[in-house]
């Protein structure tokens, strides 16, 4: 078989992605990578629609995943973590973290937050080249 395959150049100026990072944080999580991924798919079973929210309320030394569905009811559950910083209840798209985790290696994940509206910043000691900004969700 054949196949053609065709490309074009676009010339433009690639957008600064920097200007999308955050250089300041308020609250510093250090956190098993798997144990975070397990909870998460545990919790987020009940959170259902497009979105699949799931609240992060992060206070000293633990954070508190809940997610809850009209269909199903809700599910809560609690994780040890090292927390630095204020505490913050933020939400997430339950399914983009669980993406991030995935593709992360190591054991030792870093969250670093501001406030419940701005991007959070998710890497690991493994990956010290790439960095996961991902946006809450309001509500």
């Amino acid at each position: 078989e054949t196949g053609r395959f065709s490309g074009r150049l676009i010339v433009e100026k690639f957008p600064d992605y920097q200007k999308i990072i955050p250089k300041k944080f308020e609250t510093s999580i250090k956190i098993n990578r798997q144990v975070l991924l397990d909870t998460l798919r545990r919790v987020s079973v009940y959170s259902t629609g497009e979105m699949t929210p799931v609240s992060f309320n992060v206070k000293s030394g633990k954070i508190f995943l809940h997610a809850e569905s009209p269909e199903f009811g809700d599910a809560q559950d609690e994780i040890e973590a090292e927390v630095k910083g204020p505490a913050i209840e933020i939400n997430f798209n339950s399914k983009f973290i669980q993406d991030v985790l995935k593709v992360l290696t190591g054991d030792e994940l870093n969250i670093e937050m501001s406030s419940k509206i701005a991007p959070a910043l998710f890497k690991t000691d493994n990956d010290k080249e790439y960095i996961y900004i991902l946006m809450p969700l309001r509500g």
